[in-house]
């Protein structure tokens, strides 16, 4: 099993939100102008996907792809205006991990 820290997945879906200047504002937007629930969401998302990687830790998974694909995911979500909550970024996960069986 390959497995990746918490801290990485923290940090790769930051670095997904904080890659291009313009989806700051884009995000902020859609956080009603609080950048510190842009990190509260990097947080939440990390704990959620770091969740579900330990419930199914027993499938071989390219988890560094999979972390990268659900990062996207919660980025192009969050572009177009929409706010995942906790049951959203399951569901983003999920789908992200099955795809990358």
């Amino acid at each position: 099993m390959s497995h990746i820290f918490y801290g990485t997945i923290v940090s790769k879906i930051s670095n997904h939100f904080f890659e291009n200047p313009d989806h700051i504002a884009m995000i902020s937007n859609t956080m009603d102008g609080y950048e510190n629930t842009i990190w509260t969401t990097c947080n939440e998302a990390s704990r959620v996907f770091h969740d579900l990687m330990n419930i199914i830790d027993d499938v071989e998974i390219d988890w560094d792809l999979a972390v990268d694909e659900y990062a996207e995911a919660i980025l192009n979500q969050l572009i177009i205006g929409e706010r995942s909550n906790t049951l959203d970024l399951i569901a983003i996960a999920s789908k992200v991990i099955h795809n990358c069986l």
